[in-house]
């Protein structure tokens, strides 16, 4: 029990005897200051310390006891953390001690890129062999905030740095010989791969598992939807064939009928249809949709005639329908099928033409959008301007986005 241990009380830096040797250097705002910020005497008497340091460029073991408690009460000091990296090095530190500090430290602060960008130069330095570990802190992470970014960039990064066909790069542990006395930056070297190649690709198939243990979890989060394009299509283990683009598309329209209304399945699901290796500048934003136009056309139809649908369609089509319970028609789909059905010709326009009537009501806060659409079909003739949806741009991942 806490209270069996307290903790002792908190002194401050000037009442330390071992910092009696340093003059704090306090922020200057200048004789007149419009808006100072107003600071807490803890937190003011630490960074006039650091401060103090910074100036005389001391990398001492004292010095990480100062930073980390800055840290602690602010951890977007982006100057105080790579200071504080610095120090490490300088001083030879076990870094692998310094990964499981910031580990505890991490959960309460995973909006901080400052405190992710220590942990990547911290794995540049520890390399490869510390890297598959570290896949599954950011799963722990992500368990705590699914949606956060810079745990997905960091995850991200890691696949890439590590795992990628290329050796990966680290750091070297040796100050570059350029560099100020004491200020150790990391020098890039190759490091040697300590896996075979099969390992590295095993680690690439797991993470499209995870995918689906997040998407099982979370079917409209952006984030996964994100990651595993970028996982199959894109990173630097992607293979993609068109056998994988068609079991993908079988698996999206499975996520819809889960979630018709599901943003982030419907814009997967047209970057599927994109032209990853266009052969032209205009194929490049134009995705083929008429394909799909059977299975988005369910999601178009009101509830009531749901039931009748179900009665006429196909065994083998029956589990891409829209699940009992859905709230139908979607604008997703209205607006998905307004696309598609351009493709077919003049007959097509004037379709589409009415579905961006109807989503006007439908869709109120997009009022002015719908219109603007419509009168993009007048504009065009039969070759209106599609929505662009690049993979990487209608996927990429934002913080808190559903």
């Amino acid at each position: 029990m806490d209270f069996l241990n307290p903790e002792p009380p908190y002194v401050l830096f000037r009442d330390r005897p071992e910092w009696s040797d340093v003059s704090p250097v306090p922020q200057d705002d200048g004789t007149t200051p419009l808006a100072p910020i107003l600071y807490n005497d803890k937190y003011k008497d630490a960074t006039s310390y650091f401060r103090a340091i910074y100036v005389a460029k001391e990398y001492s073991p004292r010095v990480l006891d100062l930073t980390l408690e800055i840290i602690k009460q602010n951890a977007s000091h982006y100057t105080v953390w790579q200071y504080r990296y610095r120090t490490l090095l300088s001083l030879n530190s076990p870094l692998t001690a310094e990964l499981h500090l910031l580990s505890k430290l991490l959960p309460t602060h995973l909006k901080s890129y400052q405190a992710w960008n220590h942990r990547r130069l911290l794995l540049l330095q520890l390399g490869k062999k510390a890297a598959r570990g570290e896949l599954a802190f950011a799963e722990i992470a992500l368990a705590k905030d699914a949606k956060n970014y810079h745990t997905w960039v960091y995850r991200e990064w890691l696949l890439c740095n590590f795992f990628a066909p290329t050796p990966a790069i680290t750091a070297s542990s040796h100050p570059d010989p350029e560099q100020e006395s004491g200020s150790a930056e990391p020098v890039p070297v190759i490091e040697e791969l300590d896996e075979d190649e099969s390992a590295d690709e095993d680690v690439w198939r797991e993470e499209v598992a995870f995918t689906d243990r997040m998407l099982e979890d979370d079917v409209r989060n952006n984030s996964v939807w994100h990651h595993r394009f970028f996982v199959l299509f894109e990173g630097p283990r992607a293979k993609p064939t068109g056998e994988l683009v068609q079991s993908e598309i079988e698996y999206t329209k499975h996520a819809i009928s889960l979630a018709p209304s599901n943003a982030s399945a419907w814009s997967y699901l047209r970057g599927l249809l994109t032209p990853l290796h266009p052969t032209s500048p205009t194929s490049a934003s134009r995705p083929r949709l008429s394909p799909l136009l059977p299975f988005a056309r369910p999601y178009t139809l009101p509830t009531h005639m749901q039931s009748g649908l179900r009665a006429l369609t196909a065994a083998q089509d029956r589990p891409f329908l829209p699940r009992d319970g859905a709230e139908l028609p979607c604008v997703e789909a209205l607006e998905f099928v307004a696309e598609a059905v351009v493709e077919l010709g003049p007959a097509g326009v004037d379709e589409a033409g009415q579905l961006y009537e109807g989503l006007k009501s439908r869709d109120p806060i997009r009022k002015q959008y719908w219109e603007y659409k419509k009168r993009s079909l007048q504009s065009a003739g039969s070759t209106p301007p599609v929505a662009s949806v690049p993979p990487a741009a209608s996927l990429a991942p934002v913080a808190g986005q559903a």
